[in-house]
């Protein structure tokens, strides 16, 4: 899963296919291309990712209480061959 962060106004925004969401203050954006596997990102936005497996795994070892289930989030790099300039 790919989302955005916006640095100047720290929201994080999740990219959504063939639709340019913004941040709240508009500074940043992005959107997921038709493919469902690359991504255009725009103004200040740096992309970011949540592993989709690690998270999966994460909600099906959801507890009631007294225990906090981890998953993997990560800073997408600069040159990545599915996120571009848009």
């Amino acid at each position: 899963m790919k989302l955005i962060y916006c640095p100047h106004c720290h929201d994080i925004t999740r990219l959504i296919v063939n639709r340019k969401r913004y941040c709240l203050c508009k500074q940043s954006h992005g959107m997921y291309c038709s493919d469902g596997l690359h991504a255009l990102v725009g103004g200040l936005a740096i992309p970011m990712g949540i592993s989709n497996i690690s998270f999966a795994q994460a909600l099906s070892r959801r507890t009631e209480s007294g225990h906090v289930e981890k998953f993997e989030a990560f800073i997408i790099e600069k040159n990545c061959k599915t996120v571009a300039a848009g």
